[in-house]
C-alpha cells in the first residue's frame, strides 16, 4: 500500500466531517461578527469592514473567529479535493 492510499483512506474515514466543517464555519463566522458587532458601540456593519472588528477591546473575539474559519475552510477544502479525485478516478477507471 502506498503513501498515497493511506492518506487517501484516510480522508475518505473523514470525509463527513470535513464537510460539516463547510457547513460550520460561515456560520460560525456570521455568529461571531453579529455578537462583536453587538459589543462595539459605534460599529455598523453597514459602513464599517468587518475586519475593523479585529481592532479594539473585542479584537480577540474576531481574530479567533478569523483562525477559526480557516482551519475549517482547509477541511472543507481537504474534502474537496477528496471528492474531486474519486470522481476522476472513477471517470478514468470506467
Amino acid at each position: 500500500m502506498t503513501n498515497n492510499n493511506i492518506s487517501h483512506d484516510s480522508y475518505q474515514k473523514h470525509q463527513k466531517i470535513f464537510a460539516l466543517c463547510g457547513i460550520i464555519a460561515p456560520i460560525l463566522f456570521i455568529v461571531l461578527v453579529i455578537v462583536e458587532s453587538l459589543l462595539r458601540q459605534g460599529y455598523s456593519q453597514i459602513l464599517n469592514d468587518v475586519s475593523d472588528l479585529g481592532l479594539g477591546p473585542y479584537a480577540l473575539i474576531q481574530n479567533i473567529s478569523f483562525m477559526i474559519f480557516g482551519l475549517l475552510s482547509i477541511g472543507f477544502a481537504m474534502d474537496l479535493v477528496l471528492i474531486c479525485q474519486t470522481a476522476l478516478e472513477k471517470q478514468l477507471n470506467g
